[in-house]
């Protein structure tokens, strides 16, 4: 173990990096967003994945954890709203993903907020207590750091 994924589903691109879990970087690739509905779909991302995984020299027991941003909002119990930009599946992934990965959590996120907190713990905002993150891309979004 030892290795966490960051996926970023946006309208354009899903990209993937793998990182250690110290946040250093190992490995990145990207496709283009499809519809990620439905149980075939959801198992073919599982698998691209892991392939993945493959070409890095890593399996998937390696995964401790998975993070997934999504372009849209996700509530405090990790339930994905509307994403007017994609069309996903987001319970179908999260069953593939889980059933791909057995030993990693698994954690939605809001995109931009997940780049403010990255920002805030390997970034530029690793000195700001407080600062805002204006995401341009297929969309417009903020994420805001207060007080840490």
């Amino acid at each position: 173990m030892g290795k966490t994924l960051g996926i970023d589903i946006g309208g354009t691109n899903v990209k993937v990096g793998l990182f250690s879990c110290k946040g250093a970087l190992d490995a990145t690739t990207k496709m283009p967003t499809g519809k990620i509905v439905g149980e075939h779909a959801c198992a073919d991302e599982a698998r691209g994945l892991v392939e993945f995984l493959e070409v890095n020299d890593a399996a998937p027991a390696d995964i401790a954890g998975i993070g997934l941003d999504v372009p849209g909002p996700v509530g405090e119990d990790g339930k994905v709203g509307m994403l007017p930009n994609v069309e996903l599946d987001a319970e179908g992934l999260k069953a593939a993903l889980s059933s791909a990965f057995p030993n990693a959590k698994l954690t939605f996120a809001n995109d931009v907020n997940a780049a403010a907190l990255g920002e805030l713990w390997q970034g530029a905002a690793q000195d700001a207590s407080s600062f805002v993150l204006v995401a341009l891309g297929t969309g417009v979004g903020a994420g805001v750091v207060i007080d840490g």
